[in-house]
């Protein structure tokens, strides 16, 4: 009977070891993982955009229209295809990134099949697409078009290459990024549900940081 209650013992111990819980550590090297396939997806984008780099200088330099730009070191001109590189690899990672972020915390979340992570993720890459359109066609002219041409009496501009793409690249990716926000909401609605009072009631606080960005 001591043997039995044994056996029986030991195997009741050995189904806990198998359903136990992750730990804390397991999350991290889980994060770790997925943030080490999103870098190698950065690298990845970041250096499939090097043979495209004229053309995306030529696309990039159209709001600017006449004015010329320098750059004032000797490794500048290398710095600047480094930046519109890894410019371009931020933007093409996003929706990289979100992936794995749903996937990180898919298990506190109600069951989802593999179709709605698909959907999630074409999603991430539609919407990223409409904010960097939205941001070169509609924001970044008006922004560019206004600070370029300040009368100021004395002093012209001599915009430098970094400064330029720096300024251009902040507003890309910045639209990219605010285009996740209805599906980040979406993912955060569904396993911890938002009322419309509840979104509402941060508005005035939204507009204020917004406006202040």
């Amino acid at each position: 009977m001591t043997r039995r209650m044994t056996a029986s013992q030991a195997k009741a111990s050995t189904g806990k070891q198998e359903t136990a819980l992750p730990t804390f550590m397991d999350h991290v090297h889980e994060l770790k993982g997925r943030f080490f396939w999103v870098a190698i997806w950065f690298a990845i984008v970041s250096a499939c955009a090097y043979p495209y780099f004229g053309q995306i200088v030529s696309l990039l330099t159209k709001p600017l229209g006449k004015h010329d730009l320098y750059y004032l070191t000797p490794a500048g001109g290398l710095s600047f295809v480094i930046k519109i590189c890894l410019y371009v690899g931020v933007v093409g990672t996003l929706p990289a990134l979100v992936y794995h972020l749903y996937k990180f915390i898919a298990p506190v979340m109600p069951k989802r099949n593999g179709r709605q992570v698909l959907i999630y993720t074409i999603s991430s890459i539609l919407l990223a697409a409409c904010g960097v359109v939205f941001a070169y066609f509609v924001s970044l002219p008006a922004a560019i078009g206004f600070l370029v041409n300040l009368n100021i009496d004395n002093v012209s501009a001599m915009l430098t290459i970094d400064s330029y793409f720096s300024f251009v690249m902040a507003y890309i990716v910045a639209g990219a990024a605010l285009f996740q926000l209805p599906l980040i909401l979406l993912i955060i609605n569904s396993f911890n549900r938002l009322s419309a009072r509840q979104l509402m009631s941060y508005q005035r606080h939204n507009i204020v940081v917004a406006f202040i960005l």
